[in-house]
């Protein structure tokens, strides 16, 4: 901690958070587990690129008895999608992938994919698109990949899900490849890059990766990230190691559940896994994505390491969807209560370009994103500040929660 004289007071700060800020933090993490929205959660923040704080309330596991801390463990599905595109900026830093790419030049199955062209009511017609898909697509989820759907295009990643669940129960497990091959037989809800569509974009960047580098997702992430940056609990598979360590996930009233009601997401399996989600997959502890938040807020430098240049980020927090697109993005709406009201998409992030117009504070230029199960990340290079917050319920609902842990942390800045 840092000592300063004010007036005739000794006071505490550290790195720029009034004294009060720890109680501050810490009654947001109360109040939402004294609501009843989750038995536990916490949140790690950073300032000037070092921890300030790290701070955990309740439970992990409300039967058990047993307390959220730093050995828990989070599925962190949506936020895995920062660490798949950083893969893959890597892989541009190094020459290896270009963002102008043909995704079938990866994968060859996507040079035949066709579009679902909405007609009428009920009325569609299968066409070839104007375009075929390349990896900027798939960064800005402008690619016409979904999760679930309606027409054609729902009725095939149904189809899919059928047929991979059949070939599980053989013996016959599909990996990320063959995920993505399947999907490239399912035609697109629209051209490449006309609009936004939030989906499996960043699980097909999963398989370019393992195409290009001959390595599983997991496998190139434990090397390129993991290790590098000290991620030591974060993983994709759920084994004996760590499954008592993994936090329980609660939906409505507070009940234990599985799974987050998307399709083809919960065709995803922890154990034994061998389709590496590039979207949904990431499993690790609070301070294991601190430590990747930590390497972007310092322009992808930690402890003297560089583990992405300051460009890929640069590049990854800059708005990317123009004004077409972002009719299909998230802050289309103007209802306040939109917490993304005011952000526009770069590269597996949401950017904030409109300040100070929704119910959570922020700044020019912040970014981050979420995970199904209420994990959220943002780096505010502004105020050279980040944090991490986690729990396990769901539906989400980001609105009754991220306005008040993050206005904590706002209002607790000097």
């Amino acid at each position: 901690m840092k000592f300063y004289r004010k007036g005739k007071d000794m006071a505490v700060t550290y790195n720029g958070f009034i004294p009060e800020a720890e109680n501050r933090i810490r009654n947001a993490l109360k109040g939402i587990i004294n609501s009843g929205f989750v038995p536990g959660n916490g949140v790690i923040v950073g300032r000037r690129g070092e921890k300030a704080f790290e701070l955990y309330e309740g439970k992990s596991n409300a039967d058990r008895g047993t307390d959220v801390g730093p050995d828990t463990i989070f599925r962190m599905y949506s936020m895995t999608k920062i660490l798949t595109v950083a893969s893959v900026m890597q892989l541009w830093d190094r020459g290896i992938i270009r963002l102008n790419d043909k995704l079938s030049d990866f994968i060859s199955e996507f040079e035949d994919t066709k579009v679902a062209e909405h007609t009428g009511p009920g009325q569609y017609m299968i066409r070839n698109p104007e375009r075929e898909i390349r990896v900027y697509d798939l960064l800005t989820m402008t690619s016409g990949i979904p999760y679930d759907s309606t027409g054609p295009t729902g009725e095939g990643i149904s189809y899919i899900v059928e047929r991979w669940k059949n070939d599980r129960k053989c013996g016959d497990d599909w990996d990320t490849l063959k995920v993505a091959r399947e999907i490239a037989k399912v035609p697109l809800l629209f051209d490449p890059g006309k609009y936004f569509q939030y989906g499996l974009s960043h699980d097909i960047l999963g398989a370019v990766i393992e195409v290009v580098t001959g390595k599983n997702l997991c496998e190139y992430m434990k090397e390129n990230l993991f290790e590098p940056l000290g991620m030591k609990d974060a993983c994709f598979e759920i084994n004996d190691r760590n499954r008592l360590r993994i936090a329980e996930e609660y939906g409505i009233g507070g009940k234990p559940r599985t799974g987050i009601d998307s399709e083809i997401i919960d065709c995803m399996k922890y154990e034994d896994p061998k389709f590496y989600s590039g979207g949904a997959g990431l499993l690790g502890t609070a301070d294991d994505y601190f430590r990747f938040a930590r390497m972007l807020a310092n322009n992808g430098m930690v402890d003297g390491i560089r583990v992405l240049s300051r460009k890929a980020i640069e590049m990854m927090r800059t708005p990317q969807l123009n004004t077409r697109q972002l009719t299909t993005y998230n802050s289309y709406s103007e209802d306040p209560n939109n917490i993304y009201r005011g952000y526009n998409y770069g590269f597996g992030v949401r950017v904030c370009t409109k300040p100070g117009i929704s119910a959570v504070a922020n700044s020019l230029g912040e970014y981050g994103w979420a995970g199904a199960l209420g994990t959220w990340v943002f780096i505010d290079p502004q105020e050279e500040l980040f944090a991490v917050y986690v729990h396990q319920k769901t539906p989400v609902e980001h609105e009754e929660y991220v306005p008040q842990i993050i206005g904590a942390i706002y209002s607790s800045l000097e």
